[in-house]
């Protein structure tokens, strides 16, 4: 699962084919025990699914940028990957998930991407705009 998230990330797509030959291995034991297996069976469902990539640009501790993280993380949502970006900016955070590349804060404001294999709906303030985009 975790090579899966990686490559949503936007890091080396060998991740994904790293992913797809170890379930490939492990799919006689999926099928025969597969409630053995629940962690791998996650991964398999995140495999088989377009996941959704979700930054949040902001503050942290903004009352804003906080209601954003609270809101992603209020729900189990098996297939979102999440990336924060300290203060609308962060080269550091870039360099390291190329996902959160040009994800700033949009006029001052706590800022939410959601995006879907790389590309991104239009960026998003309040709760309301987050959570129709999550379902």
């Amino acid at each position: 699962n975790a090579f899966l998230r990686l490559r949503s990330y936007g890091l080396s797509p060998e991740f994904y084919s790293d992913a797809q030959r170890i379930l490939r291995s492990f799919a006689p034991h999926l099928k025969q025990a597969g409630v053995s297996f629940s962690a791998m069976l996650g991964a398999l469902h995140f495999s088989l699914s377009e996941p959704k990539e979700i930054i949040i640009s902001g503050r942290r501790g903004d009352p804003e940028t906080e209601a954003l993280l609270k809101e992603v993380r209020s729900e189990f949502h098996p297939n979102i990957v999440v990336a924060f970006v300290e203060n609308g900016e962060s080269p550091e955070t870039e360099k390291i998930i190329p996902l959160a590349s040009g994800r700033v804060m949009v006029n001052e404001r706590a800022t939410a991407y959601v995006c879907q294999n790389q590309t991104c709906q239009l960026p998003v303030h309040s709760i309301k705009e987050l959570r129709k985009l999550l379902n």
